[in-house]
């Protein structure tokens, strides 16, 4: 019986050593979530925050012209639960996974159908697609160092949503009646 005690004290103490171990610092990418109210539509934005940490993006970390979840980990969701138009496509209420082809001159954005494709894009299925759309690749003034999203230019029945990460940004339209 005691041999059982010891070896039940001993699973107990590794595993907390473990978890103490590996829960050491923050997050590489914590989590995060914006909500506007744009008119009657509420809106979210849940997604993971990775960070520059002195790399070159798009050549070091992702890459230009290849499909992106947008974020880290499990991939950016947007909900909204009205109707809204989103860079001049009708969108159904609902939730979505955004995702983008990041390029030089231009971003390619995705709203997809299908949450639970999360970061694993080797299961990509286009026909899930929502809509796509693009919009202009813009350089910010100083350095994003974690990926933000936020909402700008707001007006009773619009609003931008901006992406910025590195000394990169861009934006796209929403608007509800």
């Amino acid at each position: 019986m005691k041999k059982i005690g010891y070896l039940v004290l001993a699973l107990i103490t590794t595993t907390t050593c473990v978890d103490l171990v590996a829960q050491d610092g923050p997050p590489p990418s914590p989590k995060a979530r914006i909500e506007q109210a744009v008119g009657f539509t509420n809106f979210s934005i849940d997604y993971f925050r990775p960070g520059v940490k002195g790399r070159e993006l798009f050549v070091e970390v992702e890459a230009w012209d290849k499909m992106w979840r947008t974020g880290a980990n499990s991939g950016t969701i947007i909900e909204f639960d009205k109707e809204a138009t989103i860079a001049g496509n009708k969108v159904a209420a609902g939730k979505y996974l955004i995702l983008s082809i990041p390029g030089k001159e231009e971003w390619t954005w995705i709203l997809y159908s299908d949450v639970k494709l999360g970061g694993y894009l080797d299961n990509y299925d286009k026909s899930k697609d929502v809509t796509r759309w693009t919009s202009k690749t813009m350089t910010n003034s100083g350095n994003v160092e974690r990926l933000t999203f936020n909402f700008a230019d707001m007006t009773d029945t619009s609003a931008k949503i901006f992406m910025r990460w590195g000394k990169y940004s861009t934006s796209f339209d929403v608007t509800v009646n």
